[in-house]
This record gives structure tokens, C-alpha cells and sequence, in this order.
């Protein structure tokens, strides 16, 4: 029963002192990098909906919106997928 509580005790100690080496500076550089080394998708746009619109432009920074590609490039997005809401009879 010691034996257990003292091995507890050693194993509770290790992961505090590992959680307080790990800043959160560290885990966001970190996730950071995995971000931009990724190729990453974004899988539920809405964006297709807006070129209906026929001003809409993808090119230029939008005043309105989210997406426009230099925020795609600047937040690391390879590829947009979006589903229209139009389902084909």
C-alpha cells in the first residue's frame, strides 16, 4: 500500500513539473508549425453561395465575409470544399 502511494506520489510530482516546463507559448509555436507545414482544407465553406452574387470576387480582401485568398494564404489554407445547398431532383 505504501509502495503504491509513494510510486502515486512520484508519478503526480513528474507530471506537474513536466506541465509547468510546457508553456503555452510552447504548445501554440508548436501547433503553429504543424499548422503551416500541413496541407489544410477547409471541408464546410460557404463561399460558391456568394458568387450568385455576381460582384462577389474572391481575389481582392473582402470587407465582408471570411474568405478571400489572402486570407486563405495568410491563415495557411490549401483548399476550400463547400457543398452547395442545392440538392439536384
Amino acid at each position: 500500500m505504501v509502495r503504491t502511494l509513494l510510486t502515486a506520489g512520484i508519478v503526480v510530482s513528474a507530471a506537474a513539473f513536466l506541465a509547468a516546463t510546457v508553456t503555452a507559448d510552447d504548445i501554440s509555436a508548436r501547433a503553429k508549425k504543424l499548422h503551416f507545414s500541413s496541407i489544410v482544407v477547409d471541408t464546410h465553406d460557404d463561399t460558391t453561395q456568394r458568387f450568385l452574387d455576381g460582384k462577389f470576387d474572391l481575389g481582392p480582401r473582402s470587407a465582408t465575409g471570411s474568405i478571400d485568398i489572402p486570407r486563405m494564404k495568410e491563415g495557411g489554407l490549401g483548399a476550400i470544399f463547400s457543398r452547395s445547398g442545392f440538392r439536384a431532383r
